[in-house]
């Protein structure tokens, strides 16, 4: 199994010069969903959830070298990788069906959603258009989470 020691390698390369809608260094993010968890298969996983989108060629190699062994966790990451080709509501649906991808998506979604986060990145936006895109996205991440809370509950 991969070492949360190797996760956290993978991410901060992953997103080394990346920077959040407020300016900040990417990587927090990622660290922000981990600490959510306490269980090391769930903190992993937060902590890779935007590498397969995000890294380049060589981290998406690196990263399932590493996942060699360790099936449930790349299907978990798989299924958190949004494709471009399919559409938003489609992925959510596709990863509400695995336990680890939807808990961790549910985790990401709360961080994306920081109402705190969301104001600085709106005062930081210059245009009307960018602003408007900006709040349909979260009210489009709203509405998941509200959907894969469904699904959770449902499955206790």
């Amino acid at each position: 199994m991969i070492t949360l020691e190797k996760a956290i390698e993978i991410s901060a390369q992953a997103h080394e010069f990346q920077q959040d809608k407020c300016g900040k260094p990417y990587i927090t993010h990622p660290l922000r969903v981990a600490s959510k968890f306490l269980e090391e298969k769930y903190i992993i996983t937060a902590l890779l959830h935007d590498v397969l989108e995000d890294g380049n060629d060589g981290i998406k190699n690196k990263l399932r070298y590493a996942l060699r062994d360790d099936n449930e966790i790349l299907e978990a990451l798989g299924l958190l990788n949004h494709k471009k080709n399919t559409s938003y509501s489609e992925y959510i649906k596709n990863l509400s069906q695995n336990e680890l991808a939807r808990t961790v998506k549910m985790a990401d979604l709360t961080d994306n959603m920081n109402e705190e986060r969301c104001n600085i990145a709106l005062s930081l936006m210059d245009t009307q258009d960018e602003k408007d895109r900006f709040k349909r996205k979260q009210a489009t991440y709203h509405d998941s989470y509200l959907f894969l809370e469904k699904i959770n509950n449902s499955t206790k």
